[in-house]
């Protein structure tokens, strides 16, 4: 890995210094820009949703199984019984207790199947705006004579006028966010006092960051897996 980020970033270098004109972006503020991450993130949310549900079933499912077998066990203790009923409960215990298990392994590989599902529908999501996201901006780097456009993070400091990040996600039909001093608020006027005092409204949270393009960062939903101990207890 680390040759790989070496190499990678000696090419980047030499592509900075060979170019007469380039231009940076930084890719994380594209995508989280892009139309397409709203309604990503809600089908990546909705399928955990569906997954963690199928999960719930299945460990209800044993649970109430192990309670069975739990409640035969303290049948086949009973000293009142004959050795006969005794012997044939254990034989159902043992019975119980084998298969029980087969479907605790076979719950445990369908639960980790699911968050290898939706690990790749977030792959597949990424990979695909990443790569509309590409087609833009090579387009836009041949309209206007760029050389080269890297990652701004891959260099360790480049001039903000080099940042084309803004007409990218404007190309990609995205929001493009007020520069920092745009968005300072001049003081507001005063106003004649409300008869009624209004209820103060909740911040808004920050929608959680969409992975960079080119890696495959884990699922922020992840699936919990459904283990053997859990369904124990």
């Amino acid at each position: 890995m680390k040759t790989v980020l070496t190499s990678l970033s000696a090419l980047m270098l030499a592509a900075t210094v060979c170019a007469s004109n380039i231009a940076v972006i930084n890719m994380e503020t594209i995508l989280e820009a892009h139309p397409n991450t709203p309604n990503d993130k809600k089908l990546l949310e909705t399928t955990l949703e569906d997954y963690s549900e199928e999960r719930d079933a299945l460990r209800a499912k044993l649970e109430e199984k192990q309670a069975a077998l739990e409640k035969m066990m303290q049948s086949a203790q009973n000293p009142m019984l004959a050795p006969a009923k005794v012997a044939e409960l254990k034989a159902k215990c043992e019975k119980a207790y084998m298969e029980l298990e087969e479907q605790r392994m076979k719950a445990e590989e369908q639960m980790q199947a699911r968050s290898r599902e939706l690990s790749e529908l977030e792959r597949r999501l990424i990979k695909r705006t990443s790569e509309e996201v590409t087609e833009h901006v090579k387009a836009y780097a041949k309209a206007k004579g760029y050389d080269a456009v890297i990652y701004k993070n891959m260099v360790p400091y480049v001039s903000e006028a080099l940042d084309i990040t803004d007409e990218i996600i404007a190309l990609c039909g995205g929001k493009v966010a007020p520069k920092a001093e745009e968005a300072v608020e001049k003081p507001a006027k005063a106003t004649p006092k409300a008869t009624t005092k209004a209820k103060p409204t909740q911040p808004l949270k920050a929608p959680a960051k969409f992975a960079t393009a080119g890696e495959q960062a884990p699922v922020k939903q992840t699936l919990p897996v459904l283990g053997t101990t859990d369904l124990a207890e």
